[in-house]
């Protein structure tokens, strides 16, 4: 398992190094087109791509969860969510996430955040009404993992 972590991480940066790559290629392009030779399309594209990567790192969990209309949860306003995620955080040794709240009628869950401690699991109110507590449980289960 902590080769798949070791390797996912690895082609995570990799990504986010293409991503940034590619933008700066598309600026040189442009810059080409429009017979730009100071290449300031280059540095722009530079910018934005930086930007927007550390966007992205920093709060792409809560654009995530924003872009969802995820709302936070609280212990005493659904102690059943509550109970069945902080006994599987327990069982697995990781630290409680934030939860979230979904109000969609259909079944899905989904976990964001970089990490373990800046954790956050969103559940749409379809999977808290519609599966059974172990269905739900294991849904969770895959959410944490």
């Amino acid at each position: 398992m902590y080769s798949e972590i070791t390797s996912n991480k690895r082609r995570s940066v990799a990504l986010v190094m293409f991503f940034i790559a590619f933008l700066i290629g598309l600026g040189y392009v442009y810059g080409r087109a429009i017979g730009d030779d100071t290449y300031s399309t280059i540095w722009l594209a530079i910018i934005v791509s930086i930007v927007s990567t550390m966007i992205s790192y920093f709060a792409g969990d809560k654009i995530a969860l924003a872009t969802s209309g995820a709302r936070a949860v609280a212990r005493e306003e659904n102690k059943y969510l509550w109970n069945l995620v902080e006994n599987l955080t327990i069982t697995s040794g990781m630290p409680m996430p934030k939860l979230y709240i979904i109000e969609d009628p259909a079944i899905n869950a989904f976990a964001t955040g970089r990490k373990p401690d800046k954790a956050s699991v969103a559940v749409t109110r379809g999977a808290l009404e519609k599966l059974e507590n172990e269905e739900l449980q294991g849904v969770l289960a895959h959410e944490l993992s």
